[in-house]
């Protein structure tokens, strides 16, 4: 892919970013999709309570490099904790039990 082929477009520049911090969230979708790569994928929206923006985070669970799995699987079970699950080894990843 060329450097041109990625650019700013005029509606990037409306409206401003939340400050950098911490802000509660729910988890208002989480779904398993296949990416483009073929890669089996956890997609987690979560809604920022008291904003109209969200934030959408991608845990690549097949395919990629075992590294590349480990570190999803990790920053993983980090979501759970912070939605108060605690998963054990063997446990399936569900989606359906970070949704709302």
């Amino acid at each position: 892919m060329s450097d041109s082929a990625i650019h700013f477009v005029d509606g990037d520049f409306d409206g401003t970013l939340m400050p950098e911090g911490f802000y509660a969230a729910v988890i208002g979708r989480a779904r398993f999709y296949t990416s483009r790569q073929g890669n089996t994928t956890l997609q987690v929206r979560c809604d920022i309570e008291g904003s109209d923006d969200d934030v959408t985070d991608y845990f690549v669970l097949s395919g990629a490099s075992e590294r590349g799995r480990t570190v999803s699987r990790r920053r993983l079970i980090e979501l759970y904790h912070a939605c108060g699950f605690h998963p054990q080894p063997g446990v399936s990843i569900r989606p359906k039990d970070l949704a709302i």
